[in-house]
């Protein structure tokens, strides 16, 4: 059964922005050792996204049936 995990809903990144950023294809940029290099301007984008696909979600989950799992 499908499921989002509450703690990290886009990938394994304990910074949900740096998994939201890549899965919208605009990776954050990475410093010599491998890190992201924060941009607290994309930061408050992707933040503001976050809570506004919550909602989104929240109706579509109210309003949504499960189909026939296809084998």
């Amino acid at each position: 059964m499908p499921y989002i995990d509450g703690k990290r809903p886009y990938g394994d990144a304990s910074y949900y922005q740096i998994d939201m950023a890549r899965l919208l294809g605009e990776p954050y940029p990475v410093d010599a050792k491998g890190y992201a290099v924060i941009d607290p301007v994309r930061d408050a984008r992707l933040k503001r996204l976050h809570y506004e696909t919550l909602a989104a979600l929240q109706v579509f989950l109210a309003h949504s049936t499960a189909g026939k799992a296809k084998r």
